[in-house]
C-alpha cells in the first residue's frame, strides 16, 4: 500500500494551494504530479476540489430538490396571444397561460431553488463541477497544457457547495447606471448639513421632513436594486479567489490510489458471471418499474430522486443507503440492456 510521508505540518493544514497539492502527491505517487494534473483529477471526479474566497463573494444560496418540489414561472395569457399574434404560432395555445420551470436544472433527476436575497461568502467551498466552475477548470488546464481555449459559455453562473449541504451561485453586479447610491449619499450629506446648522425655525423643521422622507425613499429604491435588479450569474470564478484542495480530499485520494495499486498487483476476478449480471439487472429494472413507476423513456423520474416515493427513500427506511447517481447508473444500464421493460399502460 502506498503512505504519505509523515507530515507534521500537512496534519495542521485545513487545505493545500494546487501548486502545494501537486508537490505533495509527487512525494506520494513517486512521480512527478503537475498543477495540471491536479485539475484534471477534478474535472474526471477523483479529487474533490474547492476555492477559496479571499476577498468574499456575493452568491445566491439555494437548496437542492427533486422534480417534485421544482418552482414554477408563470407566462399570463394576454403575452402568450401577443406572441401567437407576432410569430404567426400555432393558436392551439391561445388565451392560455404557459407555466415554465424556474429552478436551475443541474442534472438528470435534481433542481437547484435559489433564493431571491443575495449574500456575502467567504472561506473555503467546494466546487461541485456542474455549472460554470467546470467550464473555468477547463479553461485552467487548457491554458497549462498549451491546448485551445474553451469558448463555450454558461449561462447558470458557477456553483460551489459549502459544508451544510447549501449549494450557492455566484453573483456579479452590475454598473450603478442610475446612480442609486450617489443620490442615496448626497441627500443624506444634506440631511446632515441641515441637521447641524444652528438655525432653528419651523422651515428647518419642515426642511428636516421633507429631506427625511426623501432619503427614506432613495434607499428603499437602492435597496430593492441590491436584492433584485443589482445582480446577475458571474461567468466565472472570482479573480482574486485561489483554487485549493482540502487535506480531508487528498487523503481520500490518496486512499483511492492505494486500492488501484493493490487491485493491479491482485487483480480480483469479478463476483458475477455476465450471465448473473444481467439477471440482477432485470430484476432491479422490472422491480423499479413494476414497483416505484420507473420509465426508462422518461427524463423526470420519482424514482431515482431523493423524494419521498424514489427508491432511496425506501432503502433509508429500511437501513440501508444509496445515492441518487448509483441508482440512476444500474437503472441505465439495465434499460439499454433490457429495452423492452416499460411501464404497463394503464
Amino acid at each position: 500500500m502506498i503512505k504519505s510521508p509523515p507530515s507534521k505540518l500537512l496534519n495542521f493544514k485545513p487545505w493545500l494551494t494546487v501548486p502545494e497539492a501537486a508537490k505533495h502527491l509527487s512525494g506520494i505517487c513517486g512521480e512527478e504530479v503537475t498543477e495540471a494534473d491536479i485539475l484534471r483529477l477534478a474535472l474526471d471526479g477523483h479529487l474533490k476540489m474547492s476555492v477559496n474566497f479571499v476577498n468574499k463573494a456575493h452568491a445566491r444560496p439555494g437548496q437542492v430538490v427533486g422534480y417534485e418540489a421544482v418552482k414554477w414561472g408563470e407566462l399570463p395569457a394576454k403575452w402568450v396571444d401577443k406572441l401567437i399574434s407576432n410569430y404567426n404560432l400555432p393558436a392551439e395555445g391561445k388565451g392560455k397561460p404557459i407555466f415554465y420551470i424556474t429552478s436551475l436544472q443541474i442534472d438528470d433527476d435534481n433542481y437547484l431553488n435559489l433564493e431571491e436575497k443575495v449574500v456575502v461568502i467567504e472561506g473555503v467551498w467546494d466546487l461541485p463541477m456542474i455549472g460554470n466552475e467546470r467550464i473555468d477548470i477547463e479553461h485552467r488546464y487548457q491554458i497549462m497544457t498549451g491546448g485551445p481555449p474553451v469558448e463555450l459559455i454558461g449561462l447558470d453562473g458557477p456553483l460551489v457547495e459549502g459544508s451544510n449541504g447549501v449549494v450557492c451561485q455566484l453573483q456579479e453586479m452590475f454598473h450603478d447606471i442610475h446612480r442609486y447610491v450617489a443620490a442615496r449619499r448626497a441627500q443624506f450629506v444634506k440631511l446632515r448639513k441641515l441637521e447641524l446648522s444652528k438655525s432653528n425655525n419651523r422651515r428647518k423643521e419642515k426642511l428636516l421632513i421633507l429631506r427625511r422622507e426623501k432619503l427614506e425613499k432613495l434607499k428603499k429604491i437602492e435597496d430593492e436594486w441590491n436584492s433584485y435588479g443589482r445582480y446577475y450569474p458571474a461567468p466565472c470564478l472570482p479573480e482574486d479567489s485561489v483554487l485549493v484542495v482540502r487535506t480531508e480530499a487528498l487523503r481520500e485520494f490518496e486512499q483511492l490510489i492505494a486500492e488501484n495499486s493493490v487491485t493491479q498487483t491482485n487483480p480480483k476476478k469479478s463476483d458475477f458471471s455476465e450471465t448473473e449480471r444481467h439477471t440482477m439487472l432485470k430484476l432491479i429494472i422490472g422491480m423499479a418499474i413494476d414497483g416505484y413507476r420507473y420509465d426508462p423513456n422518461s427524463t423526470r423520474n420519482t424514482a431515482t430522486g431523493n423524494n419521498k416515493g424514489s427508491i432511496k427513500a425506501a432503502l433509508e427506511m429500511l437501513g440501508l443507503s444509496a445515492d441518487e447517481k448509483t441508482i440512476s447508473k444500474y437503472l441505465k444500464q439495465a434499460a439499454e440492456l433490457y429495452p423492452e421493460a416499460r411501464p404497463r399502460k394503464t
